[in-house]
């Protein structure tokens, strides 16, 4: 699409422009690749020199990725040198210094929907591709809520720049409740956890269904689970915007919660596509958290979701006053979530009992 669209607003093109476009075309791909394979090797590399890896293997795999954004925006480039071998070795080992005890032993029961949600829980804090892959965004959202605190004045002459959005000052001056609004619904929409939660069962996709449990309760625990994964996070940002930009108390409570029905239907889409289309015969979790149609049906919703989110947005911003339209996002997401959340009790709980491996 980019080589097509420069071609209809280009002034002179020749012959040289196709032939480099159709060769690009296969090999650029190959820098990604090549790239993501040094980065991915180094960061097993270190990881598996620490007693907890998968810990270990988040924060450098975040610290990554966010140092990478970095480099991006400055135009900057960096060499890493590539560690593959004995890497797996390891991080096969497996290290303990517990010590289990049998004296006065006592069991304790928990609900069943807590036990499920430590369960969901355990499952994403310990699989660091997951938590790269999902959580990244909230990450991002931090990121993005302290530096607006620090650069505001710049981020005030990108909005307001002819060449970039082209907004009139004042409007956005008056209207930074709906700034937020923006952030929440990109972060929410660009957070897909519920795409995989349900491959990740696997093989023991059976033993959870022969739980005396309902179904209901095992798919709104997954929910729930993400929930406490997104809200703190965005609750956190929140504030941060609110001391920031000296939000109203009406418009506070909005958006507080719209922090928490965004990210709802968010979840809500992703355990719907995950449902419509499992894979639970995986021999690797990547393959479902990054490989899977779940997965890319969901980032596609969503990122169609945040576009549409965003644009209406803007579009409105100046034209209808803040809190009536937080208002109106309000009461819309909230006939949304209970619209998908019926779907998930009726077709979802089917779908679920329908799954087997």
């Amino acid at each position: 699409p980019i080589m097509i669209s420069y071609i209809r607003w280009a002034e002179n093109i020749d012959w040289t422009y196709y032939l480099v476009s159709i060769i690009m075309l296969f090999f650029l791909p190959i820098i990604p690749i090549v790239l993501s394979c040094i980065i991915g090797a180094i960061t097993s590399s270190l990881s598996s020199r620490f007693k907890y890896k998968n810990i270990a293997q988040i924060i450098i795999s975040m610290t990554a990725c966010v140092g990478i954004v970095y480099l991006s925006m400055n135009i900057e480039v960096f060499y890493k040198y590539k560690f593959y071998f004995k890497i797996n070795s390891r991080l096969k080992k497996v290290s303990t210094s517990k010590r289990i005890k049998l004296d006065n032993l006592v069991i304790k029961s928990t609900p069943s929907t807590i036990s499920l949600i430590k369960k969901e829980l355990n499952t994403f804090f310990k699989t660091p591709v997951f938590i790269v892959n999902a959580g990244f965004s909230l990450v991002l959202f931090i990121l993005i809520a302290i530096v607006l605190c620090i650069k505001f004045n710049d981020f005030i002459v990108i909005l307001t720049n002819p060449v970039s959005f082209g907004l009139d000052k004042n409007t956005v001056m008056n209207n930074l409740s709906l700034l937020i609004l923006v952030l929440i619904s990109f972060t929410s929409f660009t957070t897909s956890i519920t795409n995989s939660v349900i491959s990740l069962e696997g093989k023991s996709i059976n033993i959870l269904k022969s739980l005396p449990i309902k179904v209901k309760t095992i798919l709104m625990s997954k929910l729930y689970s993400c929930l406490v994964i997104t809200t703190p996070v965005l609750l956190v940002g929140d504030i941060i915007l609110f001391i920031k930009f000296k939000t109203s108390i009406i418009e506070m409570i909005l958006l507080l919660i719209l922090s928490i029905l965004i990210p709802l239907v968010s979840h809500f889409i992703g355990l719907i596509t995950n449902l419509k289309y499992p894979k639970l015969d995986w021999e690797n979790q990547a393959e479902v958290v990054k490989q899977s149609t779940s997965s890319f049906m969901a980032v596609m919703i969503g990122m169609l979701l945040m576009f549409i989110s965003v644009i209406v947005i803007m579009m409105l911003l100046g034209k209808v006053d803040s809190i009536i339209l937080l208002s109106i996002a309000t009461v819309l997401y909230i006939i949304i979530d209970v619209l998908l959340y019926l779907y998930i009790t009726t077709k979802g709980v089917k779908q679920f009992n329908d799954l087997s491996i």
